[in-house]
């Protein structure tokens, strides 16, 4: 960067991390690319004498969602050779007794799991 300062200027299209309304400082040089290219305009010109700003393009925060319903653990069946199957098929079968479980991995699907086969036990007696 040159020993000139920096120029400002009023963003009017997305660029980079730079959304509409932004205001940044740039080299000469690059400053007036971007004005150039109508990216960008002096901060002290109106919003009539722009190119007209881009409007965002951010999505809309997605509606509530409906609670998941509630699971009864004595709906799911546990095959008989759940522990020889892929950690994966073990994950979702975890996920299909406690659906709330924020994160899952092997070993907490296999605590889930065995938890629940010793809760049936003790159910049954």
């Amino acid at each position: 960067m040159s020993d000139e300062k920096l120029v400002s200027v009023r963003f009017v299209k997305c660029h980079g991390p730079y959304m509409p309304g932004n205001v940044a400082g740039f080299d000469p040089k690059i400053a007036q690319a971007l004005k150039d290219k109508k990216i960008a305009v002096d901060p002290t010109e109106t919003a009539d004498s722009t190119a007209p700003v881009e409007e965002n393009k951010a999505k809309p925060p997605k509606p509530p969602q409906e609670p998941k319903p509630t699971v009864n653990p004595d709906d799911v069946e546990i095959p008989e050779g759940w522990g020889d199957e892929h950690h994966l098929q073990q994950i979702a079968l975890a996920k299909k007794l406690k659906p709330d479980e924020p994160k899952m991995d092997k070993a907490r699907a296999i605590e889930i799991i065995t938890t629940e086969i010793e809760r049936r036990k003790v159910n049954e007696q």
